[in-house]
């Protein structure tokens, strides 16, 4: 990542961006930085490929990382790719 001198949206836990909770994937966002982060591998996939189409209006930092309070490596539990998530309420996904 390059040094980016300003953010205006910095979103922890962006899971894939377009869910109908997320809270700035549909709002207008022209010419502006954003830094969207999210920790599960197969998540952050479909979070990049869902930004992409974006990235010619905006500056917008993808980041497969986690944050915490503290410096090293946690265990983050996180829901299967292989679950069936039809079965479970809309934001069974984005438990973790």
């Amino acid at each position: 990542m390059g040094v980016i001198s300003h953010v205006d949206i910095l979103q922890v836990g962006a899971h894939v961006g377009h869910t109908n909770n997320d809270p700035i994937f549909n709002k207008p966002m022209k010419d502006l930085t954003l830094i969207v982060i999210e920790p599960v591998p197969y998540l952050f996939q479909q979070l990049v490929a869902n930004y992409e189409p974006r990235k010619q209006d905006n500056r917008i930092e993808c980041l497969n990382i986690a944050v915490s309070n503290t410096d090293g490596s946690l265990k983050l539990y996180v829901p299967s790719a292989s679950n069936n998530f039809n079965n479970f309420p809309f934001w069974a996904s984005q438990l973790a």
